[in-house]
């Protein structure tokens, strides 16, 4: 708590210099406490990007710096009218914070921003997330600073003392929160911890009361999540499918990524899988031995489910990188545990680099997304050469990209790239009547082979729902529209090195 001494100076219990030096450091934890909650709600109302996180980063910064200059002309005379500042400074940020956290959060909210054009969300969480917080806890600090330095006597080991627990408290907030505290108790538990340290540093208790409430509605009150992991916000919403049925959708960060019927495995209700199944079907036909198949990204197992149906004998290895999905699809996508399903959970390039170099699988599909990217370190030209190392002789790599086609960058890029490490490079669709020059992004196949994909072999190959063999839908491109794609402009291939998929996918954010 905080006590006047007999010289009038406000400390911190029996040692009153020590009071600056942890409210510092207590500022400094809940700064980055509160800006990778920020992050993390910014991921849910406009996805994961490279764009969210350099918007969060700056507005923090921003805030701080603004708070400094704003703090720095408050007038103050004496330890207790510094301590009343600070005080209210950092039960102000608090209490800003854990409300924005409760608002933004809230299904309703995200369900009305989800009319809003993607970019015009961002600001909300910058706003009042990272910058407010950000600035009043900015306010605090150059009181902070006046009791620490309140004498010339040893002013560089006061001022380097008070910058070290600030940095320490940004390095305390910045582990705790990410590695700890969203994943066990999600963002608005995370803003209730910092905001209690924060009340709890002024020495002031009577804030406490507010947070007591806020943390009650925080549990009582629906969150727009149903799992927050290390990664990313699930939900699930049930629609009503055809025919009347229930469907699940899973949306990672905001973003719905799988229509799943759960009772159905062959219920693929997205069609850029169709050009997927159907590709696998020509390269092993049903009823004949089964081909070995690795999915990169588990996310709604909708590809998994499927496979494991159609061929009941087949190997299917899935690696996904949040465990938490998995339970999801387990608990409510229709997931079930079988001997023939392998699901490693981690990185998939690193789980790829460290499996046996004689492993060997028929197909390969990359379906792993971070929102409607395809994450940098799938796409690169070293990526895929580790890939077809691990691909039988006829083995097919089939690689789902979303992009526009008549001048989007990322696809032409990443076709380049393929062509790089395969032999014959193909793009599909699900038809009839692919338009390949349309201004209306879509979910493509980039399929890499030793051999160009036949036709005729394709038109060949069925693909199975709940009522039987259908005729293939797949379409290939054209060889002259795929010369146009590959002309665009972009990186000539994408490289560990560069690889800017945000700023080649800029044009689906529009």
């Amino acid at each position: 708590m905080i006590v006047s001494t007999a010289g009038g100076e406000s400390g911190f219990g029996r040692s009153p210099r020590a009071w600056p030096y942890i409210l510092a450091g207590t500022v400094g934890a809940a700064t980055l406490g509160f800006e990778l909650v920020a992050a993390r709600v910014a991921n849910l109302l406009v996805g994961v990007s490279l764009y969210g996180w350099t918007g969060v980063i700056g507005a923090t910064l921003a805030g701080l710096a603004l708070g400094f200059a704003i703090g720095a002309r408050q007038r103050s005379n004496t330890a207790a009218a510094d301590a009343r500042l600070v005080g209210t400074w950092a039960i102000t940020a608090a209490i800003a914070a854990v409300g924005a956290t409760l608002l933004l959060t809230a299904p309703p909210v995200a369900l009305t921003l989800e009319r809003v054009p993607r970019i015009a969300r961002l600001p909300l969480p910058l706003v009042f997330l990272a910058f407010i917080p950000a600035l009043l806890l900015g306010l605090a600090v150059p009181s902070l600073a006046r009791r620490a330095i309140d004498t010339q006597h040893r002013l560089g080991q006061r001022a380097g003392g008070l910058g070290a627990a600030l940095a320490a408290g940004n390095l305390v907030g910045a582990f705790t929160t990410g590695v700890w505290l969203i994943p066990a108790v999600g963002t608005r538990g995370s803003s209730l911890v910092w905001a209690g340290a924060l009340v709890l540093a002024s020495g002031r208790p009577w804030p406490l009361v507010p947070l007591v409430v806020l943390g009650a509605v925080a549990l009582a009150t629906p969150h727009a999540c149903l799992r927050e992991s290390a990664y990313q916000c699930i939900a699930i919403r049930m629609e009503t499918g055809d025919r009347g049925r229930a469907v699940h959708v899973l949306y990672l960060d905001g973003l719905p990524h799988t229509h799943v019927v759960p009772d159905d495995p062959r219920h693929l209700a997205h069609d850029y899988l169709i050009p997927v199944v159907e590709v696998a079907a020509s390269l092993r036909p049903v009823g004949e031995p089964p081909p070995t198949i690795l999915i990169i990204g588990g996310g709604g197992y909708s590809l998994a489910r499927y496979f494991r149906s159609v061929y009941p004998n087949a190997p299917v290895e899935v690696f996904e990188i949040d465990p938490v999905v998995t339970e999801v699809a387990r608990g409510w996508l229709g997931l079930t545990d079988d001997p023939l399903t392998r699901i490693v959970h981690g990185d998939a390039r690193q789980t790829l680099r460290l499996i046996p170099a004689d492993r060997r699988y028929d197909l390969i599909v990359l379906d792993a997304f971070a929102d409607i990217v395809v994450p940098m370190q799938f796409v690169t030209a070293e990526f895929n050469a580790l890939v077809a190392s691990h691909l039988n002789p006829d083995g097919r790599y089939i690689a789902l990209v979303h992009d526009r086609t008549d001048r989007g960058r990322l696809l032409p890029a990443y076709v380049r790239t393929m062509e790089a490490a395969f032999p014959a490079v193909d793009v599909l669709a699900a038809g009839p009547g692919v338009r390949w020059r349309s201004p209306l992004s879509r979910t493509w196949a980039v399929v890499g082979a030793p051999a160009a994909l036949e036709e005729a072999q394709l038109r060949r190959a069925l693909r199975f729902t709940a009522n039987g063999p259908f005729p293939t839908l797949s379409e290939i491109m054209p060889a002259t529209e795929r010369a146009r794609l590959r002309a665009l402009p972009g990186p000539p291939i994408l490289t560990d090195d560069h690889a800017p998929v945000e700023q080649l996918a800029l044009l689906l954010f529009e």
